[in-house]
This record gives structure tokens, sequence and C-alpha cells, in this order.
């Protein structure tokens, strides 16, 4: 009976164990998943200035982030540039201090 009651706990652990790592490994891979599905790069840029800057003529002011999907061979425009701006993917984060520049996905690689 002790054997028994030694065996339940062991396979309650290893079970218990295995679902923690299947839910790991799925949430880790759903933004990969997301952009799979939607063929669009999602992005979080990030105006560390002291002044607003423009997205494709949209103002984000001092110190605000936005979130824009990016698709494929499609671009955005960042002007009035005056200190760092941030671009958050999904594997990179890129620190840009240019006062203008564009954003495009080509080939969905870059």
């Amino acid at each position: 009976m002790n054997q028994y009651k030694a065996y339940i706990l062991i396979a309650t652990i290893l079970i218990s164990l295995s679902i923690f790592f299947i839910i790991k490994i799925i949430d880790d891979s759903s933004d990969l998943i997301t952009v799979a599905a939607t063929q669009k790069l999602p992005l979080v840029i990030e105006n560390k200035n002291n002044n607003d800057i423009f997205i494709n003529n949209e103002k984000l002011g001092p110190f605000e982030s936005k979130n824009i999907n990016l698709g494929k061979d499609e671009k955005i425009i960042i002007t009035n540039n005056t200190g760092t701006v941030i671009i958050k993917t999904i594997e990179k984060i890129y620190k840009i201090k240019l006062k203008s520049f564009e954003v495009v996905v080509e080939n969905g690689k870059n």
C-alpha cells in the first residue's frame, strides 16, 4: 500500500511539472503564433525625448509609448526626434537617435 502511495505521489509531481512546462512553452510562443497568423509584426515605440515626435504625422508626447502592428512592406515614418526613440519587437530592442527615419518590414525578416 505504501508503494502505491509513493507511485501516486511521484506521478502527480511529474504530471504537475509537465503541465507547468507546457503552459510556459505555450505562453512563450503565443507572440510568434500571433505574428504568423496575422502576418504583422507588433512594435512598441517609446518616445524618450522631452519633445513630441510624429509617427506617420500622429503626435506622440514625451515619454509616451504606442503599439503598432507593421505588415510586410508597410512602413512608418518617425520625424521630429531630438533624443532617443526606442522600438521594441518580439526579439530585439532598438535605440535610435536619428532626427527622422523610416521603419520598414521587408521580406518578414528586417
